[in-house]
């Protein structure tokens, strides 16, 4: 990475070629999705017109091995306060372990001295790819010259930990009100911005960039269970509240009692783990509902799966659902904003966001032969389209006409 950072710099000094240096901020490498998104448009982006750092608070989480390969490709991958090295002497090991403990001090309640005391570079564009603390804290960036971008994933209006990022609402749409432009995933996730704190100038909405070959070709590279008479559902996501994978297997165990077999694959961990494990005893639905656990390639699971389903109290825009579109899958739905999902394809079922309303849209797809048909040919239509996606380039202008 080293090496390939000189010569790369050595070719434009030559040229006299400036790179744009921009920076990616994001807390931890948690296997979500905004993780992955991150991941694709890093990788995505033109390494030729731009010279790219991610920096983390926290070197940990599912995906930091996909974060470290970055460096393959030149990418800087960075955790705040790197420029701290190991002390030679006690007062330089000191030094930096106050530094250090001041920063996780500031980061919530003085985003600017966490700044300051965690960022010594300068960008010329600053990103946070989160609406939480990385927004407080690149909102709080001294360089009154970069172009500064955020990121919003998901409908704001549910969030209930915002007061530990920005205390009051007026103080947070000081801080969004900073940044030149608000990147919102979806048109919900735009409108919750708008009606929650009347921020809607300069706000966007650019869908997730969707890799449909990579994820096509991972699809293929193992078998995770063999095919049975019964359908099989899949739905793969973080084990978190927002997910309601507890009323999923509410759903599934009604199902199964009134006959209406199949078999369902849940993919992913999470906080909730231990008691969703304890729901499916509690249910008695061992035999039918598994915790596949967290897959660094989840996709063979869709594309061996009949149904794909999102049973989310909310989202952004769900990247799963997404890539299930990519692999040609049925859907059925809980959540509204799936619908974005779906273009002008009817690619499955959006239900209410209740039991009763994912019970009937799932009663339908698995007795229905003809609907579900119809919903997957519908998806495979969709699949096509996604084919050609150019978020990748809004964003490369966004930077460059920064």
């Amino acid at each position: 990475c080293v090496v390939y950072r000189f010569f790369k710099k050595f070719k434009y000094e030559f040229w006299g070629i400036t790179l744009k240096k921009v920076l990616f901020y994001i807390r931890e490498c948690f296997s979500g999705g905004a993780e992955k998104i991150l991941l694709e448009y890093v990788k995505k982006l033109d390494k030729e017109k731009f010279d790219i750092t991610v920096m983390v608070r926290r070197k940990n989480g599912a995906f930091l091995d996909k974060f470290e390969k970055l460096k393959e490709d030149g990418v800087r991958f960075e955790r705040a306060f790197d420029y701290l090295k190991p002390g030679k002497n006690v007062f330089q090991k000191l030094y930096n372990v106050v530094i250090s403990k001041l920063g996780d001090f500031c980061e919530f309640r003085f985003p600017s001295v966490f700044y300051r005391l965690a960022i010594k570079e300068k960008y010329d564009a600053e990103i946070a790819f989160m609406h939480n603390e990385a927004a407080s804290i690149i909102a709080s960036s001294p360089n009154r010259h970069s172009l500064k971008l955020m990121w919003v994933h998901t409908d704001l209006r549910r969030i209930t930990t915002w007061k530990q990022y920005f205390r009051t609402r007026k103080r947070q749409k000081k801080f969004f009100e900073k940044f030149d432009h608000c990147i919102c995933v979806s048109n919900l996730a735009k409108d919750a911005l708008k009606d929650l704190l009347d921020v809607d100038k300069n706000v966007r909405v650019i869908h997730n960039p969707v890799d449909h070959q990579t994820v096509t070709k991972l699809s293929e590279s193992y078998v995770p269970f063999e095919k049975s008479d019964m359908m099989t559902v899949c739905s793969v996501g973080r084990l978190s509240f927002e997910k309601n994978y507890g009323m999923l297997l509410d759903v599934h165990a009604k199902l199964i009692k009134n006959g209406f077999l199949h078999r369902l694959y849940i993919v992913g961990d999470g906080p909730e783990k231990q008691m969703l494990c304890e729901k499916i005893k509690t249910l008695g639905v061992e035999d039918t509902a598994v915790l596949a656990g967290f897959k660094e390639n989840p996709y063979p699971y869709v594309k061996n799966s009949d149904l794909f389903v999102c049973s989310s109290v909310y989202e952004g825009l769900s990247a799963a659902t997404q890539e299930a579109i990519i692999l040609g899958k049925a859907v059925v739905s809980s959540c509204a904003v799936v619908k974005e999902n779906f273009g002008k394809y009817e690619c499955g079922i959006i239900t209410e966001n209740t039991p009763e309303g994912l019970y009937e849209g799932m009663v339908k797809m698995l007795t229905d032969k003809e609907a579900y048909a119809f919903y997957q040919k519908e998806s495979e239509k969709r699949s096509e389209e996604l084919k050609t996606n150019t978020c990748i380039k809004e964003v490369e202008d966004l930077i460059l006409q920064g």
